[in-house]
């Protein structure tokens, strides 16, 4: 197993920032919930093993990763549309078929 990451580490807050500002979207739609079991606060990846094994290393940034990652997710939205109706009858038939 290979840990893969941007050797940044960022909080959870940081990212869902990154995201709306690249969306150009508010701060304020941030939502904080209460603390629960397994709550993850920040993302760190310790990238030693997959850079010592075989020289791999991230060729651009989070920051970066990340915008590229929403433009492909907005140009292929019916690919997202597509696995939305898959999951809505995958549940329609988990629930009424189990009747």
């Amino acid at each position: 197993i290979f840990n893969i990451g941007a050797h940044e580490e960022r909080t959870t807050l940081q990212n869902a920032a990154t995201v709306l500002e690249i969306m150009q979207k508010s701060d304020k739609l941030i939502r904080f919930v209460p603390e629960r079991l397994g709550h993850v606060r920040r993302h760190a990846v310790d990238t030693t093993k997959i850079r010592q094994r075989i020289g791999w290393q991230a060729q651009r940034t989070f920051a970066e990763g990340i915008q590229q990652t929403i433009a492909w997710y907005k140009e292929n939205s019916a690919w997202i549309e597509a696995i939305k109706a898959k999951q809505n009858v995958f549940l329609h038939n988990a629930l009424y078929q189990a009747v």
